[in-house]
């Protein structure tokens, strides 16, 4: 298995196999795979150029000063095993939140698509926080 930091640079630095590159990494965002998935990733647009775009719009964004405006409750899930988004981010996000709205949730044996990795434990934390808002 690639470690994280291989898998970060091909991210973020892909090679001039721009599709190769992609479907190369691809499969590492997600630990669990079915014909349903595989038809749906075969769907979704894979380019270099697509995926450049929006990796530069999300360096660049900061959704932390936003949050103190926030209202209600807020669940945020991370998979345990998400090498796109580090688990210090995830916290700065629960903590830009106004105290007591966020909480925080890490699915085990998940990486960054926490659904189609554990759906099991996922979707038992989402209905399980939706249940305590009542």
């Amino acid at each position: 298995m690639q470690q994280a930091s291989d898998v970060a640079a091909a991210v973020t630095h892909p090679g001039q196999d721009d599709d190769a590159s992609v479907s190369r990494v691809a499969p590492l965002l997600r630990t669990r795979s079915s014909e349903l998935l595989e038809r749906v990733s075969a769907l979704r647009v894979r380019t270099m150029e697509v995926n450049a775009h929006f990796e530069a719009e999300g360096f660049r964004m900061d959704l932390c000063p936003g949050l103190a405006n926030v209202r209600c409750p807020v669940l945020v899930v991370f998979g345990d095993q998400d090498i796109l988004t580090p688990p210090h981010l995830v916290q700065q996000l629960v903590d830009a939140l106004p105290a007591g709205l966020g909480r925080l949730e890490v699915v085990p044996e998940a990486s960054h698509d926490v659904l189609t990795d554990n759906p099991e434990v996922a979707w038992s934390v989402i209905r399980g926080f939706i249940g305590q808002l009542h």
